[in-house]
């Protein structure tokens, strides 16, 4: 059982430009260096890190790739600050203005306020710098409705939390299958939200309930071993975003990567799927609905 607190006026308006922009760049780099040989010299790439969500803005993170093993090389050194970013809606085009932003990591974005998420609308995305151009298309699908979410009982006054949906019949590309991707946020602990261990899942194309396990977020910044469930009293912001078929593909490999990571024989050889032409990274469109609760 849980209690949804009263929320105050800044908190009701926060949207999902809380996401976490993980280290793609970095990552890309390290992938694209272990598919070279030790002669073979690796060019920088644009990198992308973005979104835009059902009635809100776009986001996006521009970096390029830099090789981790490079005498003097830092994470201020892949932030590209000056780059032409645009953002169509079909209808419209509008340039996003880059600035500091201390929501993420790196911290520096691009937005505008011109153009506004829409479910059903196709958002086309350019990026320019350095003589290279990027591209990635996407589109935003229906918004799935948070059903419940249910409580476990586990040692303690730890609980295990699932949240439920109804999956509809159309899917977010006509075929009947629906992606999504579960994100929290713990009041307190947490300044934005982010992903939970291994939190994308699918419908399977059949409509009627589904269950996602919802697990404590994963930070960078965490120095104790991580434990997925949660403790009495805490309050709890879950995000539930549908989104296309290549968000789906692009997070499963994620996750997997990031599950996988410390193993010296199962560490990723490719690089992650996704919807980036001319580089690496990503930009999706989420169809977003959340629920504030307070673990009971």
């Amino acid at each position: 059982m849980f209690k949804i607190p009263h929320k105050n006026n800044r908190e009701r308006k926060s949207r999902i430009t809380e996401y976490v922009l993980p280290y793609i760049a970095i990552f890309s780099q390290i992938v694209l260096s272990t598919a070279c040989s030790d002669t073979e010299p690796v060019s920088s790439k644009l990198v992308v890190e973005g979104y835009i969500e059902s009635d809100g803005y776009p986001v996006v993170c521009l970096m390029r790739t830099i090789s981790p093993d490079e005498e003097g090389t830092s994470i201020s050194d892949a932030i590209v600050r000056w780059g032409k970013v645009t953002i169509s809606d079909g209808e419209k085009t509008e340039i996003l203005t880059g600035g500091m932003d201390k929501r993420f990591f790196p911290p520096y974005t691009y937005t505008t306020y011109e153009i506004k998420g829409e479910v059903g609308k196709t958002y086309t995305l350019t990026a320019e710098y350095g003589g290279q151009r990027v591209t990635a298309t996407t589109r935003i699908p229906p918004v799935a409705e948070i059903e419940d979410i249910r409580s476990e009982a586990l040692s303690g006054d730890m609980r295990r939390l699932t949240l439920s949906l109804i999956a509809g019949n159309e899917g977010a590309d006509g075929d009947g299958m629906e992606y999504y991707r579960v994100l929290t946020r713990v009041r307190d602990e947490n300044v934005r939200l982010l992903p939970g261990f291994m939190g994308t899942a699918s419908n399977d194309g059949r409509p009627g309930l589904v269950s996602i396990p919802v697990n404590r977020p994963i930070s960078a910044l965490d120095t104790a071993d991580y434990v997925s469930s949660f403790r009495v009293g805490e309050e709890i912001e879950v995000a539930l975003c549908t989104m296309e078929r290549a968000g789906y593909e692009f997070w499963r490999d994620y996750d997997n990567a990031a599950a996988f990571g410390t193993s010296q024989f199962l560490a990723p050889s490719t690089p992650l799927r996704s919807n980036i032409k001319g580089g690496y990274g990503y930009f999706f469109g989420y169809g977003c609905s959340r629920r504030f609760i307070t673990v009971d």
